[in-house]
Formats: structure tokens, C-alpha cells, sequence
């Protein structure tokens, strides 16, 4: 494995023919607050275990999203966590989160 363009997608271990890599790890990656175009933002990782946390997380994140966008013109998700700080952004996503 090249762990210098590995990305984690597990894509390698279905397709060995000789069950050459095993699964250290389950569960999903996502990303949140990226953007691409003309001013790239790179993304945040966060590891949740199932697709009911995905959804709950995503759920959480608009609600805080909605809490700091500046309205009624609506900032991108990662110019709203960059002016908020990205920290204060996703502690306030956990906080509702536990709340659950």
C-alpha cells in the first residue's frame, strides 16, 4: 500500500484477490465546510461510526449553520465555520449532538 496516496476507502481490501489487507477500522469519514472554485477551503474530517450519525450530524450542522449564516444572501457552509472558527463550529455541532 502506498499510504502517501491512501485515502482510506477500503476500495483495496474487496478487491484482493488473496485477502491481503485486513479492516483495522470501521466506520466513515466525512468531510464538512470544504469548498472548491476560485478560493479552495479544505474540508474538516470527522469519523462516525453509522449512517444515523451521518444524518444526526448533518442535521446538527444546519442548525448551527442556520444559528451564524449571515442573512438573507446566505454564506457558504465553510466561510460561515472559517468567520465562526472551526473549533467553536463543530464543539457547538457535538454539544447538540449529546443532547440526543
Amino acid at each position: 500500500t502506498n499510504y502517501n496516496v491512501c485515502i482510506g476507502c477500503g476500495k483495496c481490501i474487496k478487491a484482493c484477490p488473496n485477502e491481503g489487507r485486513d479492516v483495522k477500522e470501521e466506520g466513515f469519514m466525512v468531510y464538512v465546510g470544504g469548498k472548491t472554485g476560485r478560493e479552495v477551503i479544505e474540508g474538516v474530517s470527522m469519523k462516525l461510526m453509522s449512517v444515523e450519525e451521518i444524518l444526526d450530524f448533518i442535521d446538527k450542522v444546519l442548525i448551527v449553520y442556520d444559528k451564524y449564516a449571515k442573512k438573507p444572501a446566505r454564506e457558504r457552509l465553510g466561510a460561515v465555520m472559517q468567520r465562526v472558527g472551526y473549533g467553536k463550529f463543530l464543539e457547538e455541532v457535538k454539544e447538540l449532538m449529546k443532547q440526543n
